[in-house]
């Protein structure tokens, strides 16, 4: 059968039936694209671009190597825009004068080109409608054509990146954020869970204060006693609450189980106040360092611990105050590594919200082993770790400071420390000047999460 068509009405007719679907998808084609030319075109080769510059063999590429890339080729641009001008990138101000563009666009930009880091230049970089302002200014200033051209290629590919794997800027700083670079891991979101947290439980504080002593006991040096001074500075109520646990304080080995269980425990008393016994809290509060509005204060024994637990009070700043209670317990653990029980671990629990976070671990000059401890940070209080999983375990910012034997340890965040250090260290029977000094300061941290410091104890 001949391919040609013939002449006359019937065969066109079928043939013209048969692509008719392929014709009106041409003409739909052709008709969006008459009407939305550029912006489709824009869109096809956007696609096309995304798939040539962010996949390797087929298989996407990672965040930090597309955002590493990305970041670094628009801050060459930009110093090359800068160096095109004549402007300097050390002085904002007087590039915000000069180009008449807002200060704080030209403080982000130069903190940006400062920052050798992609990521923290990441974290600080303007918008894509903040670029384009600074690219269109020095553009009307003679900056030459293939530079601008070159920026905005840069942030043009910048923002792809972002899209790709984060989807928005938001996005992108929680995950700069949470990967913590240059020592700030999550302060961010610390800071933003801090007042989030206030809300939902309905009570915050300045200071996390915990000051850990070791020492070894003077009956038997293979054993340790250890004391704790620990409280809140300028609590405050956001909404009634009839009770409120501040402290939990239990002894653990390595797998998570409680240290001399039933059966086991040492024949002095566990825990001994640092207060006096016969006061009307048992001891238990160091009423001489507490002030405001000091609700009744409840001590309770609690399995193998002591659990303390704040009464209600008034909603507001009328309502502030501080709290601290402090204990020593004598032949609380072996000095000595065991099966099961390589490391000494001294933790604090941070059961609500508080804007700093005051760890001191006062070691005794014998105790070697301990004064080059690791930090860890989990994300669960003290009785439920589980070391094993490591899904627990958080980012930590924060360094050890080495205060050195018989250190000075006064400091802004809480008023009288040392005094109330000294204080309780007369009560157990010690002096400052047989003590090291190991300090954490730790702004925000986490509510619900423990920070510790770990050893390995001596070996036999």
């Amino acid at each position: 059968m001949s391919s040609r068509s013939p002449p006359g009405g019937g065969r066109g007719l079928r043939e013209r039936h048969d692509t008719g679907p392929t014709y009106l998808r041409k003409f739909c084609l052709r008709f969006l694209c008459r009407n939305f030319g550029e912006t489709c075109a824009g869109w096809c080769g956007l696609g096309m671009i995304m798939r040539m510059h962010h996949t390797v063999g087929g298989v996407a590429r990672p965040f930090h190597v597309d955002c590493q890339d990305a970041v670094g080729r628009l801050r060459a641009a930009l110093i090359g825009l800068y160096a095109a001008v004549g402007a300097d990138p050390a002085r904002p101000q007087d590039v915000s004068r000069r180009f008449r563009l807002d200060k704080s666009l030209t403080w982000k930009i130069s903190r940006a080109l400062h920052l050798d880091d992609p990521f923290a230049a990441a974290a600080v970089l303007p918008g894509a409608s903040g670029i384009e302002i600074l690219v269109d200014v020095m553009a009307r200033h003679e900056a030459p054509a293939e530079i601008v051209a070159a920026v905005r290629r840069a942030s043009e590919e910048y923002e792809r990146v972002i899209d790709i794997h984060t989807g928005d800027r938001e996005t992108l700083r929680l995950i700069l954020d949470s990967m913590g670079r240059n020592g700030k891991a999550l302060e961010l979101s610390r800071r933003q869970a801090y007042r989030g947290s206030s809300g939902i439980w309905g009570v915050q504080c300045e200071v996390r204060v915990a000051a850990q002593c070791i020492a070894p006991n003077a009956a038997n040096a293979d054993r340790l006693d250890l004391a704790f001074v620990g409280g809140w500075t300028d609590i405050r109520r956001l909404r009634p609450i009839p009770r409120w646990p501040i402290l939990d304080v239990r002894h653990w080995r390595d797998d998570g189980t409680e240290a001399d269980g039933a059966g086991a425990r040492p024949p002095t008393p566990r825990y001994a106040p640092l207060a006096d016994p016969d006061g009307d809290d048992g001891g238990w509060i160091l009423r001489d360092f507490c002030a405001g509005e000091m609700p009744e204060v409840f001590a309770c024994q609690h399995g193998d611990g002591i659990r303390f637990e704040l009464g209600d009070g008034p909603i507001g700043r009328t309502g502030d105050f501080t709290c601290f209670t402090g204990y020593v317990s004598r032949d609380a653990a072996s000095r000595y590594a065991s099966e099961g029980d390589q490391y000494g671990q001294l933790r604090t629990g941070v059961s609500f919200p508080a804007a700093s976070l005051l760890f001191d671990l006062f070691v005794h000059a014998d105790l070697k082993e301990a004064l080059a401890p690791e930090v860890q940070h989990f994300g669960r209080l003290p009785r439920d770790i589980v070391e094993s999983d490591p899904s627990q375990v958080l980012p930590m910012a924060a360094d050890v400071l080495q205060l050195g034997r018989n250190p000075s340890v006064a400091t802004p965040l809480v008023p009288r420390y040392d005094a109330m250090i000294d204080s309780a260290m007369a009560a157990a029977g010690w002096s400052r000047a047989d003590f090291h000094l190991l300090r954490i300061v730790y702004a925000y941290p986490p509510v619900l999460s423990t920070i510790g410091l770990r050893f390995p104890l001596a070996q036999r």
